[in-house]
């Protein structure tokens, strides 16, 4: 009876191990440690001090808008930049919370600059030959004719205070403002209205012709600035360019659109992720265009009609870029839009 004991214990042991062995290995998979996926917004901005929104103002790309080094020393973090343009070998900046900014050393620092301005919120910035014009939020249009050391109110009888575009062309000035497009008799300091009833974010020249991208489309005038037609009314347009002959149409509903016949026929550019969001600024490097939106950096190599993204980030966008000896300089800003995607 014992041997018979001792084996229906010994036969229990091994059927015991036996079930155990085939458990699942349930603790195991609960203490696998995944790896941390890499994180490459903080590893572009990781000689920086970060921030709450882990971004910095000003971005250089020394290869078509791959990879981006930050150039802001001297620049508050905080800083939503607004327009980048060239000042001899420096580069004048535009905000829309502080200002006016100068670059030094080769572009890789920054400083404040001007005097005279009523607001630091920069609604629109123009450098002429001898003198530099700035639209203030609410405030009208400033001039300087000490490359931006000083400002004086240049607004006379101006009806509109809400200056969102500036274009001087020889002895010809316009503002586009919230309610139409304005032309300046200098010689009697008087506006008169050559457009109305448009909200005017952009004004082109080239060659004897005039465009402006307005929120109902864009205008082309080809014999001087007083007699404006529609040439595209697809609705709400960001920003019109011109590079070279090629208008370019960032349009609010996303469209990206390009006409190389002065608007006659157009074409759309073809761009994704776009879900809630459009174009904030389109440039040409070398022979390629390259876009911003709030997914990143897209480029083109077939004049604008396709495109691929080259650099992703939802981090931060590209409202304005300069390009200088192929080197892109892009100013940012940051996002917290729902974008329903």
């Amino acid at each position: 009876m014992k041997s018979f004991r001792a084996i229906r214990i010994l036969c229990f042991l091994i059927l015991g191990i036996a079930l155990l062995g085939c458990q699942p290995k349930v603790e195991q998979q609960q203490s696998r440690i995944e790896p941390e996926p890499k994180n490459t917004e903080i590893q572009l901005i990781r000689n920086e001090k970060l921030t709450s929104t882990g971004r910095v103002p000003v971005y250089i790309s020394r290869n078509q808008g791959r990879s981006w080094e930050p150039v802001s020393e001297g620049l508050n973090p905080d800083i939503q930049v607004s327009f980048l343009e060239p000042f001899g070998d420096e580069i004048l900046m535009a905000t829309d919370n502080d200002g006016l900014y100068i670059s030094y050393d080769n572009r890789t620092r920054w400083k404040p600059i001007g005097s005279g301005l009523p607001g630091k919120k920069i609604n629109s910035l123009y450098l002429g030959e001898a003198t530099f014009y700035a639209g203030v939020y609410g405030q009208g249009l400033f001039r300087s004719l000490d490359k931006g050391q000083t400002w004086e109110a240049y607004n006379f009888n101006l009806p509109d205070l809400r200056v969102q575009s500036i274009l001087e062309v020889g002895d010809l000035l316009l503002v586009g403002t919230d309610s139409g497009i304005f032309q300046l008799d200098a010689q009697n300091q008087f506006w008169i209205l050559s457009f109305p009833h448009v909200q005017v974010l952009s004004l082109n020249h080239y060659e004897g012709k005039f465009v402006a991208g307005t929120n109902q489309g864009s205008l082309l005038s080809e014999n001087g600035p007083g007699k404006w037609r529609w040439i595209n009314q697809q609705g709400a347009v960001h920003y019109t360019i011109l590079i070279d002959q090629t208008i370019i149409e960032m349009v609010i509903m996303g469209n990206l659109n390009f006409s190389n016949d002065w608007g006659a026929s157009w074409q759309q550019g073809i761009y994704s992720p776009n879900a809630g969001t459009y174009v904030y600024q389109v440039a040409k490097v070398g022979s390629q265009y390259i876009l911003s939106n709030n997914y990143g950096v897209s480029i083109s190599d077939d004049g604008g009609l396709t495109w691929s993204r080259i650099f992703e980030t939802e981090l931060m966008g590209f409202f304005d870029f300069l390009v200088i000896d192929n080197v892109i300089y892009g100013g940012t800003r940051s996002w917290n839009e729902s974008r329903g995607k």
